[in-house]
């Protein structure tokens, strides 16, 4: 019996083995018979690895790196730099070897003309982690169980003006601060598609997108990042992840530019500390969009306002939650979209206010907040803003350089409207100075709002001959008024609830005990005024007619109608518009 071993490639735990049976057989004259079998033997074949890769090598030509001669350990300073095809087979392990002391903490920087191609499988993942995770790939630093994998023990992947794919890979332990802000990095017009992924335990943010990269991002956990799982900024107009998972960050779930256009669809978010999306930048160039997350909330700690620059536009979608920190607030120039429902409104409030996100500033209970804790909403001439179903509270502190002059302008209106200003269903509450001030000559409408505990509520300058209509709204605990009209126009606040039965404080309605009006306003009626009582009309012929209300004669009582002046006691014999009696249980007792 010989054991011979396969030629060719080498496959783990299998040999060929063949049998030949000759002697007596052939001196008995038999046919001579091989026999060839397969047997499985219990000794391992070993892979050719690891190998050792040098950052200063560069891969210029399309190259293959095999399980066989798996793990792969990259080591030196810097990046390996990628400029033509780099091809992961599945299973293959990649370590980078880092130097803390040296200051080396290698990766992989994909440059022009380069790409990436890891398709990994569900069993045979590809695995982008530290020289110290004797998980996988063994114990290739030999140190034994001496040291363990640590958050940012390497550098980074950085992919530029790419088309990568990674599939069923797991890239964890890098995103070193010290070279880079996260595990990977798109740049420069990236497309790069990750799916079916996992990015962890990076030292920085799991990935960050910028300067017009827009990947594909599918199916892919996010986690225990020591910043945030996902910062977005610059990204140039698109990308999206879906379909995925960012969970238990460390310093927040999502990082946006105030002018984004990444996408989201059905992505979860857990546990992050805090669950919040940070708004950077100040200025809105293109078509913005804030979109609603589950469970998180936004907060920006600009200092100043953000810009939505002519031509520009924010949309904020339904369901979210901005907190804002000391003296920011919008700048609009442009278009602002701030449209949310009855069940999904749009909020605005402190950076303090634990309320509503929880404790995002950090400080336990030691603040709380205040009226003037952040600016407002500053809507410019030739600006456009519609609001609807949004709440503002706590605002009217907006301080920046308005006059050209930094902090040379100070403006204490929660809506400030100079510009085109449609408000429907909002409410604004808790401001520094006044809720609402209208100036210029831009096309202005209130409807089905609410202003209340602020010193100064509807504030409008209006030009000659100018009319406007605020209707259906409520204003209640003002200080110093509720509405003042200011210029030669008149303005239209009829229909609107003025905290009282008796109408609003105002020379001529001398009974008001609501809320104060100033200037040229029409208010009557009101909301809550008593009906005026319709007269009774005799006509000949039906004074006969007794009309009973229970056992109470409404008609014709002449006694009580001498006595009741006002004829109040009659009220049931009201008709609606369409001739019918408003009092069902009111019957024809005689005719």
């Amino acid at each position: 019996v010989k054991f011979l071993p396969c030629q060719g490639e080498a496959r783990r735990g299998s040999w060929y083995t063949q049998l030949t049976m000759r002697g007596n057989l052939q001196r008995l004259g038999f046919l001579v018979v091989t026999v060839v079998a397969v047997f499985f033997v219990f000794q391992p074949v070993h892979a050719a690895g690891p190998t050792f890769i040098q950052t200063s090598q560069s891969i210029t030509t399309s190259t293959t790196w095999t399980k066989t001669n798996s793990p792969y350990i990259i080591r030196g300073p810097g990046r390996l730099l990628v400029r033509s095809e780099l091809t992961f087979e599945p299973g293959v392990i990649i370590k980078f070897e880092s130097q803390p002391f040296s200051g080396q903490f290698p990766g992989i920087e994909v440059l022009a003309g380069g790409r990436i191609m890891a398709i990994g499988s569900e069993s045979e993942p590809i695995i982008f982690t530290s020289w110290r995770d004797d998980t996988a790939g063994g114990d290739t630093n030999n140190d034994g169980s001496v040291s363990s994998p640590q958050a940012g023990d390497w550098g980074n992947i950085i992919l530029h003006g790419d088309t990568s794919e990674f599939s069923h890979v797991e890239i964890q332990y890098g995103g070193n601060g010290r070279v880079g802000v996260a595990a990977i990095e798109f740049k420069d017009g990236s497309r790069a598609i990750i799916h079916d992924s996992e990015v962890r335990n990076s030292g920085g943010q799991g990935l960050t997108i910028g300067s017009s990269a827009t990947p594909l991002l599918e199916r892919i956990s996010i986690s225990d990042n020591t910043t945030v799982g996902l910062s977005v900024m610059d990204n140039g107009r698109g990308g999206i992840l879906r379909d995925s998972l960012i969970i238990n960050n460390h310093q927040g779930a999502v990082v946006l530019s105030v002018d984004n256009a990444f996408s989201f669809e059905n992505v979860q978010f857990q546990n992050n500390t805090p669950q919040t999306v940070e708004v950077k930048g100040k200025n809105i160039v293109g078509s913005s969009v804030w979109p609603y997350l589950p469970d998180l909330t936004y907060v920006s700690w600009n200092l100043g306002k953000i810009n939505i620059n002519p031509g520009a536009s924010l949309t904020i979608e339904p369901g979210v939650n901005i907190k804002m920190f000391r003296t920011n607030g919008l700048y609009v120039r442009g278009i602002l979209n701030a449209v949310g429902t009855v069940e999904k409104p749009i909020q605005f409030t402190s950076w303090k206010d634990d309320g509503m996100g929880g404790d995002t500033n950090f400080d336990g209970s030691a603040s709380s907040p205040q009226v003037g804790d952040w600016g407002g909403i500053y809507v410019a001439p030739g600006g456009t803003a519609e609001l609807d179903q949004v709440t503002l509270k706590y605002g009217g502190s907006f301080l920046d350089d308005f006059s050209g002059i930094v902090y040379g302008f100070s403006n204490r209106n929660i809506i400030h409207a100079e510009g085109a200003v449609s408000l429907r269903g909002v409410t604004i509450t808790d401001a520094l100075d006044t809720g609402v001030l209208r100036f210029g000559n831009g096309l202005f409408l209130m409807t089905s709002s609410t202003i209340s505990h602020v010193p100064r509520g509807l504030d409008v300058n209006m030009v000659a001959n100018e009319t406007i209509v605020v209707q259906n709204n409520q204003f209640t605990s003002t200080t110093a008024f509720a509405v003042r009209a200011n210029g030669l126009g008149q303005l239209d606040a009829r229909e609107n609830w003025w905290g009282s039965d008796t109408g609003p404080s105002i020379t001529s309605n001398p009974d008001g005990v609501g809320e104060k009006i100033f200037g040229n306003v029409l208010y009557d009626p009101w909301v809550g005024k008593p009906p005026d009582h319709n007269p009774v009309i005799l006509i000949p012929g039906i004074l006969g007619t007794e009309l009973k209300l229970g056992d109470q004669l409404l008609w014709a009582d002449i006694g009580r109608m001498i006595r009741d002046v006002d004829d109040g006691f009659m009220d049931p014999l009201l008709m609606n518009e369409d001739g019918e009696s408003i009092n069902e249980g009111v019957r024809v007792v005689d005719v």
